[in-house]
């Protein structure tokens, strides 16, 4: 955190957002779950309607394996290898 607005730094793992929409992209695969990229954060919505916001890729794990029934280390193993096939930005 930079201190000026209050907003945490960005996790360099999924930083930028060709990254983070990767990841989405990969966990929704893995889960079933609407998962969507947005500024710093990630939603996750199920098909009910229920939805959550993420704003590291550990609430990201908790939410998807709450939601989905998805072992959480799979779900961060999905997202950060995603993220690190895909160049940054």
């Amino acid at each position: 955190m930079c201190g000026a607005c209050g907003h945490a730094a960005a996790d360099e793992r999924v930083a930028g957002p060709r990254r983070r929409a990767a990841s989405a992209a990969a966990v929704s695969a893995l889960s079933g779950l609407a998962v969507r990229p947005a500024l710093g954060i990630w939603t996750v919505a199920s098909a009910t309607g229920r939805q959550r916001v993420c704003a590291t890729v550990e609430d990201l794990a908790d939410a998807v394996s709450e939601m989905a029934g998805v072992d959480r280390q799979a779900v961060v193993a999905t997202a950060l290898e995603a993220a690190s096939a895909t160049p940054g930005g």
